[in-house]
């Protein structure tokens, strides 16, 4: 069974998912009114923390970690907004650093890679002359419904950097598992 998973693992990741307890997130639903988190993660991943931001609403980003194999680090974030075509101030991802992929049977948006931070720490910035790097982290957007009247952006990013630790349908199966607790 071990080397079965360990030649698996080489072709395709053979990652083990776990029933994740349920964190404490009263603050959350203290300032939401509502607390969501995934039900499965890789094995080893735990809880952290979490925090609230406020721009124009309070939006929780939930940390979790892993020290199995080296440092992984997801994060859920909700609510939160995508455009898939980018930002209005001229921001747009290159066309292959975004895939649809299918959450619960909708389609939803794959986003590989963020702006490169040694291209864009010194603003204001042309966009034209930000870069693009692919290396960095694997974001998912989907929308979660709250209720039958109420559906909330939501964000799952896994910092990938150059290693491969999540694929694609790993992140797909942590979205699907997404749950409101109390």
């Amino acid at each position: 069974m071990i080397v079965l998973c360990l030649g698996l693992l080489l072709l395709t990741g053979c990652t083990t998912y776990t029933k994740a307890p349920t964190p404490n997130l009263d603050g959350v639903l203290e300032a939401l009114g509502y607390s969501l988190a995934p039900d499965y993660l890789p094995e080893g991943f735990e809880f952290v923390k979490f925090e609230l931001t406020e721009y124009d609403k309070p939006t929780a980003l939930l940390a979790y970690s892993s020290h199995l194999a080296g440092s992984h680090h997801l994060f859920v974030s909700y609510p939160v907004p995508f455009n898939p075509e980018g930002n209005p101030f001229g921001w747009q991802r290159p066309d292959d650093a975004i895939s649809i992929v299918t959450v619960n049977g909708e389609a939803t948006y794959l986003i590989r890679g963020t702006w490169s931070e040694d291209t864009t720490s010194n603003p204001p910035l042309d966009p034209s002359d930000a870069e693009w790097d692919y290396d960095s982290y694997l974001t998912l957007y989907f929308d979660f419904d709250l209720s039958q009247d109420e559906r909330i952006g939501v964000m799952i990013r896994a910092l990938v950097f150059s290693s491969e630790w999540i694929t694609t349908s790993e992140m797909v199966k942590i979205a699907e598992s997404l749950r409101q607790v109390d």
